[in-house]
């Protein structure tokens, strides 16, 4: 089930708050919040694996990217940004993968 539920999110682009209506359909009850729970801890030894690898070394670069942020309930949007911290240490002749 915690497959599926990451391959439909990540694989198929099917948001959390979709996928329980599709499997209420089949008469399988998952409430929003339990797969939320799910993804953010199988997920977090990943992102702290990354998180860690990004900030060794040592000079982090950051892209702030603006998006719109979908008002629940009433249509507009507001702005909201994304931070993303970036390492690549190849021009300085670093064997290390590049992370974002």
């Amino acid at each position: 089930m915690l497959a599926h539920v990451l391959v439909n999110k990540f694989g198929d682009h099917q948001s959390l708050y979709r996928q329980p209506e599709i499997y209420a359909r089949e008469s399988v009850e998952i409430p929003r919040p339990t797969s939320v729970g799910w993804v953010g801890a199988l997920l977090h030894p990943l992102v702290e694996a990354l998180r860690q690898h990004v900030m060794a070394g040592g000079k982090p670069h950051m892209d702030e990217t603006p998006v719109a942020i979908l008002m629940s309930g009433n249509g507009s949007s507001s702005a909201g940004r994304i931070w993303t911290y970036v390492r690549d240490d190849r021009p300085a002749g670093s064997q290390d993968p590049p992370a974002a």
